[in-house]
């Protein structure tokens, strides 16, 4: 083999490198991601839950929001969270695996006009559409976590991972403590 042919078939080699590595780094991830999902799948296919506790949330929102939790066998499995505004909702659903939260499911609702903005308002205001929820923009986020990490992100942002991911475990923290306090105070 000449000099040629060697750096013709080490070019090749070097090509098809990067590719093996991604594709067992994909495989490395479909493996990391299966009991996530299948706990998801699990959860959200539950009818009948033990208990779920409401919790009203009035100061972090314009108009309001709510947390609920979802047990089986005195067990957290979900918590969702909703809060409220007049041009908008945000939805957070946190799944729990082991002990541990394991997804977040995000739904940023941007709706079309503020909800107070009814055919009546929009006339006065010549403006052709009212508040309809039909036409909200959504956007959603999955996020997948491991030992309080995101592992892997949908849509990917890889720019504020960390940031999101110190967000969304600050959040789920203070989600558990609101229940926690609750539960405290429901004791005495």
């Amino acid at each position: 083999m000449n000099n040629k042919q060697l750096k013709k078939h080490l070019l090749l080699i070097l090509c098809f490198v990067p590719i093996f590595i991604h594709a067992q780094t994909d495989k490395n991830m479909i493996i990391r991601l299966k009991p996530i999902k299948e706990n998801f799948g699990r959860i959200n296919s539950t009818t009948k839950w033990t208990k779920i506790v409401h919790k009203d949330i009035c100061d972090k929102s314009t108009e309001g929001g709510e947390i609920n939790y979802y047990y089986l066998d005195d067990k957290l499995e979900k918590v969702i969270a909703a809060y409220y505004g007049e041009k908008g909702k945000s939805i957070s659903e946190y799944y729990i695996l082991n002990d541990t939260l394991s997804f977040v499911f995000e739904q940023e609702y941007e709706y079309n006009r503020p909800i107070y903005w009814n055919e009546e308002v929009a006339e006065e205001n010549d403006d052709s559409e009212a508040f309809d929820l039909n036409k909200s923009h959504i956007s959603e986020t999955r996020n997948y976590f491991e030992k309080g990490k995101i592992i892997y992100q949908l849509p990917e942002d890889t720019c504020n991972i960390e940031l999101k991911e110190k967000k969304l475990m600050g959040y789920f923290e203070e989600f558990l403590s609101l229940l926690n306090k609750e539960n405290i105070t429901q004791a005495k």
